[in-house]
């Protein structure tokens, strides 16, 4: 029979009980202590700044801009993105947006690289 450990009479809340051969042990006669949870270690991807800025300077270079944001690069590096496929993304849109007047102003990092990243890649791999 399990019983609360606070009303346990055998270990009267220690978990621990004196046997009859005079040795301590764990007490059976209440729930064992739980085990405390471990948190499981993510594998951290270590990521290059040497990539950040050769993408942050192909970016500046490719679109006359000083761009120096580089949290957007940054993530997408640390989720698995690599330099080519970043630039991939940088000249499809540089060649579909950067004649118009309207749209060359979203060629910057946070949209380049932000919610949509994922889209513009596929769609410069499938032109590829």
């Amino acid at each position: 029979m399990s019983r609360d450990r606070d009303s346990c009479i055998a270990c009267q809340g220690t978990g621990v009980s004196y046997w009859t051969d005079g040795f301590f042990g764990e007490c059976w006669d209440c729930d064992p202590p739980k085990k405390k949870k471990t948190k499981k270690k993510r594998n951290k991807i270590i990521i290059d700044h040497e990539d950040i800025y050769i993408i942050l300077d192909y970016l500046n270079d490719m679109n006359n801009s000083r761009f120096t944001d580089i949290k957007f690069i940054r993530r997408n590096l640390k989720r698995g993105a690599n330099v080519k496929d970043m630039k991939m993304v940088i000249d499809l849109k540089i060649n579909e947006w950067g004649g118009s007047d309207l749209m060359s102003k979203y060629i910057r990092p946070s949209t380049l690289f932000g919610q949509k990243y994922d889209e513009y890649l596929n769609q410069a791999k499938t032109k590829e």
